[in-house]
C-alpha cells in the first residue's frame, strides 16, 4: 500500500433539519455575520433566507445580508463584498445557497481578513499560492443544492472580471469551518438546477477517480459517490419532493467534494471552467459537454480505471474485456447524461470554432494543475482536439 494523507477539517452537520442547530454549531464565532446568497431571490421567496436570519438571531448574532451573487461569482462583486465586511465590523462570512454562494463566502472571507484583492490569490496576482497572507475569516455555509460540494473544500471558484479567467482560489483557511447540509432544503430545488447540480457531483466524483493523486481514501468516497448518484439523481429530477432521493444525493455530494479535494479533479474541469468563464454557461453543463469527449480520448490511459468508471454507470461487465469495458465508458457517461437533456455540445453553450485555441491555452494558463491531474499526459493540442470532439 503506498502511503497518502487526507484531509477532513471542516466540521459537518448533516441531515434532515440541521439547519436547526445553527445557533449551536455557531457558537464562538463572533456577534456579527455578513450573510451572502443569491441576487435572483431564491433563498429570500422560498423562506431559507429568513430561517437562517432568525436562526442567526436566536443566537444573538446580528446579520449584514447581501443578495448579489451570481451563478458564477466575480472578481468585482467579491472585492466590493470584502470591503463591506470590513467596514461592518463582520466576524464571520456565512454562504447561503450553492456552490456559487458558498465560494462567494469563501473568497470574500480571505479578502475581508487581508485588505485586499481577491484577484492577489488568481493566477497572475501578487500572491497566487495564497502564501504567507492572513487566514480567512471564518466561513459557515448552508448549502440548498447538491452540486459543488464546496461545503467541504478549500477551494473557491472566482471569474477574474476583467479578462474572463475562471480559476480557483486555493487556500488552507478556505474549509469551511461548519457546514449545514440539509437536504429537506433541496426539496424546492427546479428538475433543471437538481440535474446539473447533481452532473456536477458526478463528475467531482468521476475525475477524481480518474485522477493521477487518487489514492485509497479518495477511491473509496469517489466510487461510492458515483453509485449513490447514479441510484439516486433520476429519482429527485423525477420528483423533487422524495426526500430520500434528495438525502442521498446530498450525501454524494459532501463525500465527492471530500475526494476532489483529496485528489483533486481533472482536465474536464480544466477546460469546463474555461467554457464558464467566457460563455457564463452553467459549472455542471460545460462538465456534461465535455465529459463523453474527454473519456472517448483518454480511457487508453488507464483501462481498468476507465472499465470500472463504464461499470458505475451501469455498463454490464459479462463477456467484455478490461479494453472493451474502458472504451465504453464514454457511451455510458453519455447514456447516462441523455436521462437529464444534457446529452449536449459545448456549441450548444456558446463555445465557437475560434475560441477553442483561446480556452485551450487558458485551460493551461490558470487551472495547470487540473491538467496534469489527468492520467493522460496533455498539451493545448489535446485540449482543442477534447473541445472539437465536444462541439
Amino acid at each position: 500500500m503506498e502511503p497518502f494523507d487526507f484531509r477532513l477539517p471542516t466540521r459537518v452537520v448533516f441531515g434532515s433539519g440541521s439547519v436547526a442547530r445553527l445557533p449551536e454549531a455557531i457558537s464562538g464565532l463572533g456577534r456579527k455575520a455578513l450573510l451572502v446568497t443569491y441576487r435572483d431571490g431564491s433563498m429570500r421567496t422560498a423562506g431559507t433566507l429568513g430561517k437562517v436570519v432568525d436562526l442567526l438571531d436566536e443566537a444573538h448574532v446580528s446579520v449584514v445580508v447581501d443578495e448579489g451573487v451570481e451563478p458564477n461569482p466575480r472578481s468585482d462583486y467579491i472585492d466590493r463584498l470584502a470591503r463591506t465586511a470590513r467596514k461592518e465590523d463582520c466576524s464571520f462570512v456565512v454562504g447561503l445557497g450553492g456552490g456559487s454562494a458558498m465560494d462567494a463566502a469563501k473568497a470574500i472571507a480571505i479578502a475581508a481578513a487581508n485588505d485586499t484583492s481577491i484577484l492577489d490569490y488568481m493566477p497572475g496576482g501578487k500572491n497566487p499560492f495564497a502564501e504567507g497572507v492572513n487566514d480567512a475569516l471564518p466561513i459557515v455555509t448552508v448549502t440548498t443544492t447538491a452540486g459543488t460540494g464546496s461545503e467541504v473544500t478549500r477551494i473557491a471558484v472566482i471569474i477574474d472580471s476583467k479578462n474572463h479567467y475562471k480559476p480557483g482560489v486555493v487556500h488552507k483557511s478556505l474549509y469551511p469551518t461548519v457546514s449545514i447540509v440539509d437536504p429537506h432544503l433541496m426539496l424546492s430545488v427546479p428538475k433543471e438546477v437538481t440535474a446539473a447540480t447533481g452532473i456536477d457531483v458526478l463528475f467531482h466524483a468521476l475525475e477524481s477517480y480518474l485522477s493521477r493523486y487518487a489514492n485509497l481514501f479518495s477511491d473509496f468516497i469517489a466510487q461510492e459517490a458515483l453509485r449513490l448518484t447514479v441510484a439516486n439523481l433520476e429519482t429527485a429530477f423525477r420528483d423533487g419532493s422524495d426526500l430520500e432521493a434528495r438525502t442521498n444525493m446530498a450525501w454524494a455530494c459532501t463525500l465527492a467534494g471530500l475526494s476532489l479535494d483529496n485528489a483533486n479533479v481533472v482536465a474536464i474541469h480544466g477546460i469546463g471552467q474555461c467554457i464558464g468563464g467566457h460563455t457564463d454557461a452553467p459549472h455542471g453543463k460545460t462538465m456534461a459537454a465535455l465529459g463523453p469527449a474527454y473519456l472517448g480520448y483518454t480511457y487508453k490511459s488507464s483501462p481498468a480505471r476507465y472499465a470500472r468508471i463504464a461499470q458505475l454507470l451501469g455498463t454490464p461487465a459479462e463477456g467484455l474485456t478490461e479494453a472493451e469495458l474502458a472504451e465504453r465508458s464514454s457511451a455510458a457517461l453519455r447514456e447516462f447524461l441523455a436521462k437529464f437533456d444534457l446529452d449536449i455540445s459545448a456549441s450548444s453553450l456558446g463555445v465557437t470554432e475560434s475560441m477553442i485555441p483561446t480556452i485551450a491555452k487558458e485551460a493551461f494558463l490558470t487551472l495547470q494543475p487540473l491538467m496534469d491531474s489527468s492520467l493522460a499526459c496533455l498539451d493545448e493540442a489535446d485540449a482543442a482536439q477534447i473541445l472539437r470532439l465536444s462541439m
